[in-house]
């Protein structure tokens, strides 16, 4: 097949989307497909304005076509704007293709910007006659009004909710990350013979040579290691983890022998910061490159899962695949009958504590803190989920999904 791929960022630029697409794209190729990426130049972060690619690139056989940056991207209100002005961007670069005679048998989008990004994708595949895949991160403009940001008797939700139902309607595959979401988008569309579920993976890192293997420590480094237990909460500090109920687990708790460190940015990081003031065992870490971060995850003992209460049914905390990659049992806050849960429970790879559960959590960093041989064994069934949640893995089920869509053209 020939797949255009419509995302405004893709590597070198910085999110972790844009370095999985590499990864997949790459995929594609090898498998025989041919593939194009509509992105723009380097522009996520300021830092990642620095970066300067070429407009047209053939990358390992991906041929990449960068728009310019968006006016005034060094402002952050620019770069937020200029997200969603992609979107028709994209639109009108692909009637100019469309117009010169180019053809695609799929276009492939994700859904970030809500709704535009997914709505535009929509009317580009239909004017290529083409296959619409729709990479779903996050269930939008749901999660805005399950946040409180939208009421559904808003217009303005109603609009958004009819263009997303469309896209989603529109789609011949819709790639969600969990069953929770999966089930969610069905119960939202009346529609589920187009859903799949694939979920995330541990990113490539394409900055090196080859990817700095980083396993889980032996029995003797173990050993090695201080009394104090080491938790990581690790990724974006904003509004959907709830993270401040952490921190009071953590004073509840009053254990000398655990430590508790935030690596990342975000909204609530100055809370998050004034909240902690006076604890001696709660850092907070700089947000760094990949490499680097993952180097620093590796050093702890619990990776920290947070959502706040019924967003499991909107997205999926992808750093629990980062922490059992880096072979990091978890400690995962949210509901106990979401399907990450049950399956948590089930592999036995993480302690699982209700949202808003504070005595809970405090009780499960006390064990966790407490019972090494609890943690010995959640890491050596972590060892186990690690390999059947692989990138290999994951590739081969996004192979046989591919290969449905192109057994059906």
């Amino acid at each position: 097949m020939k797949i255009l791929i419509i995302y405004r960022h893709f590597w070198p630029d910085s999110p972790p989307y844009a370095s999985m697409l590499r990864t997949l794209a790459s995929r594609l190729v090898e498998n025989g497909h041919s593939v194009e990426i509509l992105c723009e130049q380097p522009c996520y972060k300021e830092s990642d304005l620095a970066k300067q690619s070429p407009s047209l690139e053939d990358l390992d056989g991906i041929v990449v076509k960068r728009l310019r940056r968006f006016p005034f991207a060094n402002i952050a209100l620019m770069r937020k704007l200029g997200s969603f002005a992609f979107a028709g961007r994209a639109l009108c670069k692909s009637i100019v293709s469309r117009i010169r005679g180019e053809r695609y048998d799929l276009i492939w989008s994700a859904s970030i910007p809500p709704v535009v990004q997914g709505a535009s994708a929509g009317l580009i595949a239909r004017i290529f006659d083409a296959k619409l895949l729709y990479h779903i991160q996050d269930i939008y403009p749901e999660l805005a009004s399950h946040m409180g940001y939208l009421k559904p008797s808003n217009p303005l939700y109603k609009l958004l909710a009819l263009i997303e139902r469309s896209t989603r309607r529109r789609a011949d595959r819709i790639i969600t990350l969990s069953q929770d979401m999966a089930n969610k988008v069905s119960s939202l569309t009346s529609k589920s013979d187009n859903i799949r579920i694939i979920n995330n993976f541990g990113l490539q890192s394409f900055d090196a040579p080859a990817k700095t293997e980083i396993s889980p420590p032996s029995d003797k480094q173990s050993e090695a290691k201080s009394d104090i237990v080491n938790f990581i909460f690790a990724g974006n500090l904003g509004v959907f983890q709830k993270l401040e109920n952490v921190i009071d687990a953590m004073h509840l708790a009053k254990r000398d022998d655990a430590m508790l460190s935030f690596m990342g940015e975000g909204k609530a990081l100055d809370m998050l910061k004034s909240r902690s003031q006076n604890a001696d065992n709660i850092h907070f870490l700089a947000h760094r490159p990949f490499e680097q971060a993952r180097q620093e995850i590796a050093k702890a003992d619990v990776g920290i899962v947070s959502l706040e209460a019924g967003v499991y049914q909107y997205a999926f905390p992808s750093k629990t695949l980062t922490y059992w990659d880096l072979g990091l049992p978890a400690l995962v806050i949210v509901e106990p009958d979401s399907a990450l849960a049950q399956f948590c429970a089930m592999r036995e790879v993480a302690l699982v504590v209700a949202p808003d559960d504070i005595e809970g959590l405090s009780k499960a960093i006390t064990r966790l803190s407490t019972d090494t041989a609890l943690r010995e064994r959640m890491a050596a069934q972590v060892k186990i989920v690690r390999e059947e949640m692989s990138l290999p893995a994951i590739l081969s089920q996004w192979d046989m999904m591919i290969e449905e869509l192109s057994d059906a053209q």
